[in-house]
């Protein structure tokens, strides 16, 4: 299966409102044109009486792509520890592909092997910022040489056509305002396991951060 990620450069990730979803929480990706090339849901894992039970308070998510085919499934855990509070992903064969850490201000991107590949940062947070974090943030993705390789920036919909800016705005145009939209971009050439990371960044803070139902 040839992942929808591999040949952009760019892409728009919407996260849609609640409800909208049996599972929830969910966020779509969208191209230059506006089409929906992947998505990306809150699953719950059943167990116990007649399976109507949650198995456990992580929060699962399956990526897939517009067709509907199952491209990667993750897990995310809570924990007391950075380390502790990470997001595994796997492929759909159950292997892992790798891990998102909490890192200050920002992730680590990490191998099954715990190799650094990656990380995202983000400037620290003035005093004057509320405690619940900015409402738009931009993200710098970083190789593990340190090279800056892209950037993920997280804004608003503007109301007025006089505020928005290009056709990253024109193409979510059906989203209500006030839904965050993330635009991810890649400056420099990454490997494919990197190029997932980053393309999923988005997803994985979403989902690292949703409430488990």
């Amino acid at each position: 299966m040839v992942s929808p990620f591999i040949d952009r450069s760019d892409f728009a990730a919407i996260r849609l409102i609640e409800n909208t979803d049996p599972n929830g929480l969910h966020m779509e990706f969208k191209d230059e044109q506006g089409t929906v090339f992947a998505r990306v849901a809150k699953v719950y894992k059943k167990g116990g009486l007649f399976g109507l039970l949650n198995q456990d308070s992580n929060v699962h998510g399956e990526v897939r792509d517009a067709e509907g085919n199952l491209l990667l499934t993750t897990t995310s855990y809570r924990g007391e520890t950075k380390r502790d509070c990470k997001v595994e992903i796997h492929n759909p064969d159950g292997t892992l592909l790798g891990n998102l850490y909490d890192a200050h201000w920002g992730a680590d991107f990490e191998l099954p092997d715990g190799t650094l590949v990656g990380q995202a940062a983000r400037p620290v947070r003035p005093e004057s910022e509320p405690a619940d974090g900015p409402t738009e943030v931009v993200h710098t993705f970083i190789h593990a040489s340190e090279q800056v390789v892209g950037t993920c920036d997280r804004h608003y919909p503007r109301r007025s056509q006089e505020e928005r800016d290009g056709i990253w705005e024109l193409l979510i145009l059906s989203v209500q305002t006030g839904t965050p939209v993330q635009i991810v971009t890649l400056t420099a050439p990454v490997d494919a396991n990197l190029r997932t990371f980053l393309f999923l960044f988005p997803a994985l803070q979403n989902l690292r951060f949703a409430r488990s139902g």
